[in-house]
């Protein structure tokens, strides 16, 4: 290519002359896009078509749709009204592009295998005879020992891997559609009738790694399931692949966004099982996590006073003193457990009634009237109980710690008045 100083333009015929390191010229006479190197012999074609898929399964949107909602609900950092006031703005099932390998192995495979076998052996234990003296005498112990003996022969097995070819997404996704299963077909236009598809963007050149990587790991798992013994090493095997066919298809997946206080969040799912394979860090409910934390104070105030009395009178003794103390310990640290127990039961609670409340208000007409009455009575808000009132720390946290602050000080005043 180096020696060539000139082309023709391949629409009019005027000459063209060429620039290093300069691949496509236009005509400056017609116009004409020329360039000088085939894309065809440089680089790897996209596919036209896919001839594969994993297909959708049926009710598959309306089960995603259930799904983005309980994955909201039931999120215990989330906060209790995120159901209520989060707005879907998009909830999609569509394929998405891949390749599909199919082959086989056949390996050579030596290793060693561990078999574990109880061997006796004496040992000598002290004992006090009837006269008092300290004496030994021969027991019989036993110990678990691991003979070792090498082992070779012939592994094979199947192999089927796939690699995502679409534009970039979390590296999660496409980690988990690389491992999706489902109903597997030969591709036809309709099975993809009012579906998105979305194009492809990699040649099988661009996943060639992901590929080779997945049908590494399952040539180890098929030589490994050779494995006999107890333990296992010195692992060394040769395998030959033998490649059927690698396809272009589709693989499905599904993608919800929702808005909640004006920021987006994104959840990625199978759109076959409704595995979550990634969603944005939902907003955390501080205001709940402070009030858990809340009712741990008793316990770190009687807790520090409890270690600045123990090194203040380090030689106190008693079993009194040690039940007052505890005491004093115990009882605030169940108040903050139960406490917390109280206030997260509560949210999930509301959270549940939140999520049968959304479900009722849609598509009411196509329930029946005993599923319409079912959702209504889940949709109640329960009654908040008193342990999870912002109320009672303002009075009962506050008394419980000086109670048992002062079973634990009773304890070292005790030890005062009897010293």
């Amino acid at each position: 290519m180096a020696n060539i100083k000139q082309i023709n333009c391949k629409s009019c015929g005027a000459a063209i002359d060429l620039q290093p390191g300069v691949f496509e010229y236009a005509c400056q006479y017609c116009g004409t896009k020329n360039s000088i190197i085939d894309p065809n012999e440089t680089k790897e074609q996209l596919p036209q078509a896919p001839e594969k898929l994993i297909l959708i399964t049926r009710d598959a949107q309306q089960n995603f749709h259930n799904f983005v909602l309980q994955t909201m609900a039931f999120d215990m950092n989330a906060p209790d009204d995120m159901v209520e006031k989060s707005e879907i703005n998009e909830e999609l099932v569509y394929y998405v592009p891949c390749y599909f390998m199919s082959g086989s192995v056949k390996a050579d495979w030596t290793a060693s295998f561990g078999y574990d076998r109880q061997e006796p052996y004496t040992d000598y234990e002290s004992y006090t005879d009837s006269k008092g003296r300290t004496r030994t005498r021969p027991v019989t112990r036993y110990r678990t020992v691991t003979d070792w003996r090498p082992a070779s022969g012939k592994a094979s097995g199947r192999l089927f891997t796939q690699a995502y070819a679409g534009e970039p997404l979390p590296s999660f996704v496409e980690t988990s559609l690389n491992h999706m299963r489902g109903d597997f077909a030969d591709y036809s236009p309709t099975m993809v009738t009012g579906c998105e598809v979305k194009p492809f963007i990699r040649t099988v050149d661009d996943v060639h790694q992901t590929i080779a990587a997945q049908i590494d790991a399952q040539i180890q798992n098929i030589v490994y399931s050779y494995a006999q013994g107890d333990h296992q090493r010195d692992w060394s095997y040769n395998p030959d692949v033998t490649v059927d066919y690698i396809k272009p298809g589709l693989l499905p997946l599904a993608k919800a966004s929702f808005t909640y206080h004006e920021k987006k969040y994104d959840i990625y799912a199978s759109a076959t099982s409704q595995d979550l394979y990634y969603k944005d860090d939902f907003p955390v409910d501080h205001k709940r996590k402070n009030k858990v934390s809340r009712g741990f104070v008793p316990f770190y105030i009687t807790l520090i006073y409890s270690i600045f009395f123990g090194f203040l009178f380090s030689d106190y003794s008693g079993y009194f003193n040690f039940i007052l103390i505890l005491m004093g310990l115990a009882c605030p640290l169940l108040l903050g457990i139960t406490r917390s127990a109280t206030v997260n039961s509560y949210s999930k609670k509301v959270r549940a009634a939140a999520l049968a409340q959304r479900n009722l208000n849609q598509d009411a007409q196509l329930k029946t009237q005993e599923q319409i009455q079912a959702l209504y009575q889940q949709s109640q808000k329960p009654p908040m109980p008193f342990f999870a009132k912002d109320g009672a720390d303002d009075i009962l946290l506050p008394l419980l710690t000086f109670l048992w602050l002062g079973f634990s000080l009773a304890g070292f005043a005790y030890h005062l008045i009897t010293h």
